[in-house]
């Protein structure tokens, strides 16, 4: 066995003796650690994986060890993507590629959780085939639209291109699957529907989704942003939402001019929430903000008696009043997403009046229909 290699432990490395140049030392007790040991005798870890070496970040031998091994253990999980499952590769995905590299990857949780998980998650990418991509394209299709099922087709799709970079050798079933046409929406809450609709949020049992839905329609905002809203994005005094770039669609800077019915129930969540999400998860959902309201939105469709409303409509609501009141349409583009070059204080209160007031006199013309 050469001198170099020897079963670590605290003692020997304690009594190493530094030479003219740097020596390569290796664990026979942990295979693939070793060390530098450099002339004026300081000990770096690494670890050998093939013929190449990777420092470590430990610096003592029990955690170079324990490094070492789960370096290894997810080296032989990544090497076996014929075996993986669908939620296995979201998993290795989201952690190695989405959270490290992509600013919006909550919205492709959130999306996972809502369209995918249950459906497919626990089959192996193998036995996954076009029919049953087909079947939960159709599904989404039914219930959130064709926007939102080709959106999920392409995200499947692009998780099999995902996996064959660790070797998987199976088909994509997503191939040649026709996408459904997309037509512009024009759905919005109709005055005679507001008041059933506002009467079933209220009466849900869950306030995070109570909250979500009113914030939702009060702000005109996207729905992953005002799940993913937090405290130190919002001015309670100035009446602002600071919408950094990472969090929306647009890629942009947003401020959003908050009404008086928004303000009133950011202040009330204000008096009882410690967490730093506005809307936090009760059931210690993965990004640790209410993520799913799926289910509370069926139950406000079923008790309100209102039929083909998505969440999503929430926005064009407030848009859609705003129009019908006389708002202008650079006004109303303010509203919904008014881009700023610097996000201050000084600069949101510069011409927000206009829509500060017109988004104010949409809201009082919703609740009116409620005195009706």
């Amino acid at each position: 066995m050469p001198d170099n290699h020897f079963k670590f432990s605290p003692s020997s490395l304690a009594k190493l003796k530094a030479g003219t140049a740097e020596q390569l030392l290796y664990d026979d007790g942990c295979p693939g650690l070793g060390l530098r040991l450099s002339p004026k005798g300081k000990i770096r870890f690494f670890v050998r994986i093939g013929s190449a070496r990777k420092s470590l970040t430990a610096t003592t031998l029990d955690a170079a060890r324990k490094q070492v091994r789960e370096m290894q253990n997810q080296q032989q999980t990544l090497s076996s993507a014929d075996e993986w499952t669908l939620q296995k590769c979201f998993d290795v995905w989201l952690e190695n590629k989405a959270k490290p590299h992509k600013r919006t990857w909550e919205r492709d949780l959130s999306r996972w959780d809502e369209y995918l998980r249950k459906q497919l998650g626990g089959q192996r990418l193998r036995s996954i085939t076009p029919i049953a991509v087909m079947e939960m394209h159709n599904r989404i299709r039914v219930d959130s639209g064709p926007y939102a099922a080709n959106d999920t087709l392409a995200f499947v799709s692009s998780l099999y291109r995902y996996a064959e970079r660790f070797d998987y050798s199976g088909r994509n079933p997503c191939r040649n699957i026709d996408r459904f046409p997309e037509q512009e929406r024009e759905r919005y809450l109709q005055p005679e529907e507001f008041p059933r609709w506002h009467a079933a949020v209220l009466s849900l049992a869950v306030p995070e989704a109570r909250d979500f839905f009113l914030l939702a329609l009060w702000t005109g905002v996207r729905r992953e942003s005002v799940l993913a809203m937090r405290w130190d994005q919002i001015d309670l005094e100035a009446k602002l939402w600071r919408l950094p770039k990472e969090g929306n669609k647009n890629k942009q800077d947003l401020i959003i001019y908050l009404s008086d019915e928004a303000v009133a129930i950011l202040q009330q969540r204000r008096s009882h929430v410690e967490s730093d999400w506005v809307l936090p998860s009760r059931n210690g959902s993965r990004s640790g903000h209410y993520a799913d309201p799926k289910a509370s939105w069926a139950k406000v469709l079923k008790e309100s008696g209102i039929k083909d409303l998505r969440v999503h409509d929430l926005r064009r609501t407030l848009g859609s009043w705003m129009a019908e009141g006389g708002t202008s349409l650079h006004i109303i583009g303010q509203t919904l997403g008014h881009k700023s070059l610097q996000s201050t204080r000084i600069y949101a209160r510069l011409g927000s009046g206009a829509i500060r007031n017109a988004v104010n006199a949409a809201s009082a013309a919703m609740k009116k229909t409620l005195e009706d």
